[in-house]
């Protein structure tokens, strides 16, 4: 996980409240991301094993992405920083 996030990434992920309407988003950071990572968050996601990859743009040190799995939607911005390709922005909701 660390090897592929920049340090400054953002990840935000975007739900609407059942109950009342309203959109609330979670935030997370590269620091988070790893911890997670450790800790075996989200190991027995994904069972059914359906990925798509939708590589929407690539330009110079920016691109841009969008990765359908069975649990999650994420659009997702890499840049490429001293050599090599980090994610640095992602925006995410569930797949139900």
């Amino acid at each position: 996980m660390e090897r592929a996030l920049h340090p400054d990434l953002s990840k935000k992920g975007v739900q609407v409240m059942e109950q009342t309407g309203k959109t609330v988003f979670s935030i997370t950071t590269a620091s988070n991301m790893v911890e997670y990572t450790r800790a075996g968050v989200g190991k027995n996601l994904g069972k059914k094993k359906y990925i798509q990859i939708v590589i929407f743009d690539v330009h110079k040190s920016t691109a841009s992405t969008k990765i359908v799995s069975s649990d999650y939607v994420d659009y997702i911005h890499l840049v490429k920083a001293n050599g090599k390709w980090k994610i640095i922005n992602v925006l995410w909701e569930r797949n139900n």
